[in-house]
């Protein structure tokens, strides 16, 4: 009985999508095991083979499972330098999207190395203006900012914005792609007057082109938030996120990496709205998803237990706040580095913590 209720609360495009995907992945997980052997495999069936274990893996990085698309991505590049050129468009393929599985899991360091040979392939065999080579450029910035070289990918968002101006009429959306990547970094990186115009006119012209569920749109309403609550606007963020929330649930399910993205971010912004009850709620529950889908030593998971800790603080259960720092602080030195702008902010806030717990504000105003 509770299988057919649930079977009649989901929607006929929900049932579709999940009959297409387990097809798929039976076929998919079938042709793999059919296939010839590597020692029997020719150059035009080791082709045939890449395009099919490409495939694959977008269904499984399209269902969020990034760690079987990372080994899939890795089978095909190893098909790949074994028979075809370093020029061929599926190699070069083949190691942007493993450098995406691999950013997309938290290894940046494998990332920035399977986008640098991608960009430097595609810049030599299609030049600096191509739209792929474009693409990983996008790709080798975004990986820069997560490791805190913050010259080198501003450098990158602005010469990108640069190009596709060059290129193409003003409101294309590869231009409004770009100002969205370009603003989404001045914010990140503090400059929020630079980041303001930048962000404001792509998303207006992104809902008014393509509306406001489309992947595009979600992604500006994500930095146009984050701009907001980096100014203590925390009612438009609200707003904005709400949004993201509602449509990404529907359209990738509640476990997915980038629905548990915003469900954490919906937590920060109810700690800074005052309803902390609702900012746990939403955060645990972020933490316990990428726990499940990376296990307990995964950068994201660290990101997730920093938050936590720092709403935490906001509710003075230090104890609390000091252990999830702690375990965040393991995850990012082990992962990102001594030097990362993430460990160090984390081990700044373990120590305030500690003299804290130590000199409780009580003990200070009776001496």
């Amino acid at each position: 009985m509770e299988s057919s209720f649930c079977m009649k609360n989901l929607s006929s495009r929900h049932l579709l999508y999940l009959y297409i995907t387990s097809f798929l992945v039976l076929a998919g997980s079938i042709f793999c095991l059919w296939y010839p052997n590597r020692s029997e495999l020719n150059e035009k069936h080791a082709r045939k083979r890449v395009e099919n274990i490409h495939q694959l893996a977008w269904v499984y990085a399209n269902k969020g499972d990034f760690t079987k698309a990372q080994t899939l991505f890795g089978e095909s590049l190893e098909l790949c330098r074994d028979f075809m050129e370093g020029s061929d468009p599926l190699m070069l393929s083949s190691l942007n999207n493993l450098g995406w599985t691999e950013k997309r899991i938290g290894n940046y360091v494998q990332a920035l190395f399977y986008y640098n040979e991608a960009y430097n392939g595609r810049e030599k065999h299609l030049g600096k203006s191509h739209r792929d080579t474009l693409i990983t450029k996008v790709n080798l910035a975004s990986v820069y900012v997560e490791r805190g070289d913050l010259t080198h990918a501003e450098a990158l968002y602005q010469d990108i914005l640069e190009t596709r101006k060059a290129q193409f009429e003003p409101g294309h959306p590869d231009i409004l792609s770009s100002m969205i990547h370009l603003g989404g970094f001045y914010r990140y990186s503090g400059q929020l007057e630079l980041a303001k115009p930048f962000l404001l006119q792509a998303t207006n012209l992104l809902v008014e082109t393509l509306g406001s569920e489309a992947d595009s749109t979600l992604q500006a309403f994500e930095e146009l938030g984050a701009l907001h609550m980096a100014e203590g606007n925390f009612a438009d963020a609200h707003k904005l996120y709400v949004q993201v929330f509602e449509a990404r649930k529907k359209q990738l399910g509640l476990e997915h990496q980038d629905v548990l993205k915003v469900q954490e971010t919906l937590g920060v912004i109810f700690r800074g709205m005052g309803r902390m009850d609702e900012a746990i709620e939403f955060q645990k529950s972020a933490l316990a998803g990428r726990r499940k889908q990376f296990g307990y030593f995964h950068a994201l998971v660290a990101s997730s237990l920093y938050n936590l800790g720092i709403t935490y603080v906001g509710m003075n259960e230090l104890e609390s706040a000091l252990e999830v720092f702690a375990q965040a602080d393991t995850i990012c030195s082990h992962n990102l580095g001594e030097g990362h702008p993430w460990t160090m902010g984390i081990r700044s806030e373990i120590q305030n913590l500690q003299q804290r717990i130590q000199s409780p504000v009580g003990s200070v105003l009776d001496q």
